[in-house]
């Protein structure tokens, strides 16, 4: 054996070799045999060979199943890394726009109070002015006719490239303003010449990618301007700068819009409240026909302008969906909800455009790019919705869509080795999720229907995946009764936020929970009577004083003393299956407790009952034994019958000593009242 282990590793050279012959390989094997020993030593040799094929197997399949383990694993945490990009980006577009909204206050903003920074805003702007007075020729009569609430928003020198070669034409400056743009051309070095303005409505700005700005030190650089029928390539210094120029021709044009529709409402509003006024103000009979006439005028000349309108809002709600301003299309269609069926063409497109509307904000709830932005970007979709008249539609989305969120971050919960601990992370996600709904509607009656019938759903998927990972998997007293305590304060804590789903717990969780008490309470009663028939009443022995002293520790853990029984250094008058049934009754009593205000209460009573009827049972009918039955007994009756009748019931009850009294009266005599650890040695044994 020694020289086969030591020619081992030559024989898996040999066996992987590319040039590898079984025929020369076993002629080799054979060389050195004696006649008629031929046939045993190919058989050692197939045995051999077999052993290495399993053990090669055996290593192929670890290996794989080892390799499949860490991709699950690398999915996983390749999924936690994509949620939290996600959720920083969003968190990053949302820090932006708020720099750039505390950016672009004004000294309107605090006109009542003088401060020192309304000051330094105001001195900004005059220098801004300044500045641009100075470096281009020609812009004065523009900067001069601004009003007193516009400001320059945004200002800077570009480079004009070719459209086809994409090579440097010349230096340019571009001045944005809040309904034009400004373009100056250089004339001398530092100096530029006004070139032309642009109306906002008639121009947009383009990205341009990587591939179409000639690449070099343009990539990342270049914006297009489309001014119909031309278009403009301008390379910007920076990245951060070309940004800027594309989200604030965005947010000046979107402003322009919302603005624009504004004053129409507020035109039409003024006719019609004119009218009313005129109506109201005029007597007599001749006056009142004058005006009836001039009225009549004027609401034609209102209608007239409102149709003018309304055939607009079809070509602005365009404008919006194209720029993704659901909100401004929101609006603009609760406008014209106002005028409805006074242009049936109008409608007819209206309808069409308010069905998109209402699609893009369903998508925006209902598919998983929309929850990247969190809980807070589907309540403003869903808001929106609902100013809509889709409520009920909007909140079955938005819960629909919390649902599947809660679904998969269930599945993202690990099911380790202790099930309280994914109880718990059960839980605790169900608790966060639903509390924040509860939070959300709690000023919405309306919809509180659909709540509740959320927080039922989701508490039933809760208990489901409770019964099958917990309850069937590891059905211990213990773990069903703390299982049972853990569910039960979700629900309090459900009904302090308006939802009682104490009952649904109760329908669920009972039938699953009976049962497996039920298994569980039999294999204890066995277990009881198997241990107490090898009764022996022969006191414990065990291995060390301090083993002893452990055990005695170990007890009064319990709030049980046995050191008054101590017969030796390493024994115990108490024999060793009695402390055993002592641990379990205690033990039972304690997860019994926490069942027992459940609907379980009358099977956990019974159970209570049927354990020391059995323990009492075998106290009894034991045979006139030594010592050690008395100190047993006496141990049972005078501290853990107590001890365990204390922790199930309330306080006054006292079934166990009832039953006691009623059904064991013989054992009565070993109950000695406690006087001193000697005095009770010597009650106890004389018994």
């Amino acid at each position: 054996e020694d020289r086969r282990s030591s020619t081992a590793p030559d024989e898996d050279d040999t066996l992987q070799s590319e040039n590898f012959d079984p025929s020369s390989y076993i002629n080799d094997r054979l060389k050195n045999v004696r006649m008629g020993d031929e046939a045993r030593k190919l058989q050692s040799i197939r045995t051999e060979l077999s052993g290495i094929n399993q053990a090669s197997s055996e290593m192929l399949r670890n290996n794989v199943f080892q390799n499949f383990e860490q991709f699950i694993d690398a999915a996983k945490e390749i999924s936690h890394v994509e949620q939290e990009v996600y959720q920083l980006s969003a968190l990053l577009t949302e820090q932006r726009s708020l720099i750039e909204s505390l950016m672009q206050m004004t000294t309107d903003d605090k006109a009542s109070v003088h401060t020192a920074s309304s000051s330094s805003t105001f001195n900004s702007a005059a220098n801004t002015t300044q500045l641009l007075l100075t470096k281009i020729d020609g812009i004065a009569p523009i900067l001069n006719s601004m009003k007193a609430n516009e400001k320059v928003v945004l200002h800077s020198e570009v480079t004009l490239l070719d459209p086809d070669t994409k090579q440097r034409r010349q230096r340019s400056y571009l001045v944005l303003l809040p309904d034009r743009l400004l373009v100056a051309t250089q004339s001398q070095p530092g100096k530029f010449s006004f070139e032309s303005t642009f109306n906002l409505n008639s121009i947009a700005a383009v990205n341009v990618k990587d591939r179409e700005s000639g690449g070099g030190d343009s990539a990342g650089l270049v914006l297009k301007l489309l001014v119909f029928p031309d278009q403009r390539y301008y390379r910007c210094d920076t990245v951060r700068l070309k940004q800027q120029w594309l989200d604030e021709i965005e947010a000046a044009k979107r402003a322009m819009l919302r603005e624009g529709g504004l004053q129409r409402q507020a035109t039409i509003r003024g006719r019609r409240r004119t009218v009313k006024e005129v109506a109201g103000s005029i007597t007599g009979l001749s006056t009142i026909r004058d005006s009836m006439i001039e009225e009549d005028e004027q609401e034609q000349e209102t209608d007239e302008a409102t149709l003018a309108w309304l055939a607009e809002v079809p070509a602005e709600l365009d404008v919006c969906l194209a720029h993704k301003d659901l909100d401004q299309a929101v609006d603009l269609i609760r406008e014209w909800k106002e005028y409805r069926g006074k242009d049936a063409s109008v409608d007819t497109q209206m309808v069409l455009r308010e069905n998109q509307v209402v699609k893009l904000l369903s998508d925006s709830v209902r598919l998983p790019a929309g929850a990247h932005g969190g809980p807070k970007a589907m309540t403003r979709a869903r808001t929106l919705l609902a100013s809509l008249g889709r409520g009920t539609y909007a909140v079955d989305l938005y819960l629909q869509r919390r649902s599947t969120m809660l679904r998969n971050a269930y599945k993202d919960v690990t099911v380790t080795e202790e099930p309280l601990t994914h109880v718990r992370a059960l839980c605790a996600l169900y608790s966060t999720a639903a509390a924040d709904i509860l939070n959300d509607f709690g000023t919405e009656p309306a919809h509180f229907c659909q709540v509740l019938q959320f927080c039922s759903k989701e508490m039933s998927t809760l208990l489901t995946l409770v019964r099958k990972h917990v309850i069937e998997v590891v059905p211990t007293m213990k773990i069903l009764s703390r299982t049972w305590t853990i569910l039960s304060k979700v629900c309090d804590d459900m009904t302090a936020f308006g939802a009682q789903l104490t009952f649904e717990m109760h329908r669920l969780l009972s039938p699953a929970v009976a049962e497996a008490l039920e298994d569980n309470f039999a294999r204890l009663i066995h277990t009881f009577r198997l241990r107490m028939e090898e009764e022996r009443w022969i006191g414990t022995t065990v291995e060390s004083e301090a083993a002893l002293a452990r055990l005695c520790e170990e007890f009064s853990d319990l709030d049980l003393r046995i050191d008054w029984a101590i017969s030796g250094p390493t024994s115990l008058h108490i024999s060793n299956h009695v402390l055993e049934a002592s641990r379990q009754a205690y033990y039972l009593a304690a997860d019994l407790a926490e069942l027992r205000s459940s609907p379980l209460g009358v099977q956990c009573d019974d159970y209570m009952q049927q354990v020391w009827t059995e323990l009492l049972s075998c106290l009894t009918g034991a045979d006139q034994a030594p010592e050690s039955h008395a100190y047993s007994t006496n141990f049972i009756l005078t501290q853990v019958l107590p001890s365990c009748q204390g922790r199930y019931y309330d306080e006054g009850e006292e079934p166990l000593t009832r039953l006691l009294e009623d059904q064991f009266e013989e054992l009565l005599k070993f109950v000695i009242p406690s006087k001193g650890d000697e005095e009770d040695e010597e009650e106890v044994a004389s018994c």
